[in-house]
């Protein structure tokens, strides 16, 4: 669950983590907004690092100018999203080169963190994207009708897009998948 477009001022982001985390979501995810003290809020989350699985989203648009990625991972989140601020100003590959998403993953993966990537991404992305072995790929308008994100879900389109990822070999007999208990990150 997202913690929605907070400034990076005072204890709001943190207090809205600890009250988010309180709810029983698998994932907290909170975005490094332009014109606040991300370097701080961010060291204000540690307490929180142990009781949730923590992502921080770094905007392709508007990155930090620290090492957010190094920050993320010292302060014990579980992981980053690269994505876009502004959704009609160009997707993720925009604004950042596949070369330098390709170093983001990289850092982002030896640091111990989860990395996913959005921000108007389209079908026809996919394959380069699964090339840089991201672990999440975060699609809206692209399977939404009509390619509009505020419309409903288009089955077409997410067949279409889920048929470019290859399905993950399973670790466990499907036996045993009735047992465990479904997971979404919203």
């Amino acid at each position: 669950a997202t913690i929605g477009d907070l400034p990076l001022k005072g204890g709001a982001v943190r207090n809205a983590v600890f009250d988010t985390a309180a709810l029983g979501v698998d994932y907290v995810k909170f975005g490094l907004f332009a014109g606040g003290d991300a370097e701080r809020c961010l060291t204000r989350l540690a307490p929180a690092a142990p009781r949730t699985r923590l992502i921080v989203v770094l905007f392709a648009d508007a990155m930090p100018t620290f090492d957010a990625i190094g920050r993320a991972a010292r302060i014990g989140a579980h992981g980053v999203m690269f994505d876009t601020m502004g959704k009609t100003a160009g997707s993720l590959t925009d604004h950042l080169s596949y070369m330098t998403l390709a170093g983001h993953i990289a850092a982002a993966k030896d640091a111990g963190l989860v990395v996913g990537l959005a921000g108007s991404l389209t079908a026809r992305q996919v394959p380069s994207l699964l090339a840089l072995q991201p672990d999440l790929l975060g699609f809206r308008g692209a399977l939404c009708r009509h390619g509009d994100r505020t419309q409903t879900l288009d089955a077409e389109r997410l067949a279409a897009v889920r048929a470019l990822i290859p399905e993950r070999p399973r670790l466990l007999p499907e036996s045993h998948l009735a047992d465990l208990a479904p997971q979404a990150l919203c």
